[in-house]
C-alpha cells in the first residue's frame, strides 16, 4: 500500500504525476491531445516545481491528494508565477465549472 500524499516527498508526489504523463501520452497516440495546452501546463508544472509553492492545493488547502498545475486566472497561456497554483483534481474541476457557467 501506498503512503498517504501528505506523507510522500517532493520527488514521490512528482512521481505519481508521472501517471499522468503516461495518461497524456496514450491520448496522443490516440489522437485525443491538444499538443498546446498540454504544453503550457508542462511549463507551468515545472515552473511551479522549480518554486517554494507548497504542494497543497490552493483552493480548499488539502495536501491529502495529488495536486495539479492550475492557472489561476483560466489562462493556460499566461505562465507567470503569480497565476500558477497547486489544485487538486475536485477543485480543478469546480473551478472550471464555474468559468463554464459564467460564460
Amino acid at each position: 500500500m501506498s503512503k498517504p500524499w501528505s506523507e510522500m516527498t517532493k520527488a514521490e508526489r512528482i512521481k505519481v504525476n508521472d501517471c499522468s504523463r503516461e495518461r497524456m501520452r496514450r491520448y496522443r497516440e490516440e489522437g485525443r491531445y491538444d499538443s498546446e495546452w498540454a504544453r503550457y501546463h508542462r511549463e507551468a508544472r515545472k515552473l511551479l516545481e522549480s518554486s517554494d509553492k507548497k504542494m497543497a492545493c490552493y483552493s480548499c488547502g488539502t495536501d491529502e491528494r495529488p495536486v495539479r498545475a492550475h492557472h489561476i486566472d483560466g489562462d493556460h497561456t499566461n505562465n507567470d508565477i503569480g497565476n500558477l497554483a497547486w489544485c487538486c483534481h475536485s477543485c480543478d474541476t469546480k473551478e472550471a465549472y464555474k468559468r463554464k457557467s459564467a460564460r
